[in-house]
């Protein structure tokens, strides 16, 4: 149960990140393009490469691949999200 939750909190929390990362992207333009989500994407997947790797470096903790899948599913998630709310406020615009 605690390794189901820990999965959770990586996703919730790179959720967070990649949407932050998405509208620091994709601020100034009118139209949500898959190109300008997979940048921020891609950056969401780096940090959490990243992060595991320097975590394999503190003694106590370890890396865990399984993390990094869900910091990616997180991402997408993200990306999921931002297409959506821009589906919605492109079809409030047009009435």
């Amino acid at each position: 149960a605690i390794y189901r939750l820990d999965k959770v909190a990586h996703v919730l929390e790179y959720l967070l990140l990649g949407l932050i990362y998405i509208n620091l992207a994709t601020a100034g333009f009118r139209q949500f393009t898959w190109l300008r989500a997979a940048g921020p994407w891609l950056a969401v997947v780096l940090v959490a490469v990243v992060d595991e790797h320097y975590q394999s470096w503190i003694p106590g903790r370890h890396s865990d691949v399984a993390d990094i899948l869900a910091d990616a599913t997180g991402g997408l998630l993200a990306v999921g999200l931002s297409w959506l709310l821009y589906r919605g406020r492109r079809h409030r615009l047009a009435k």
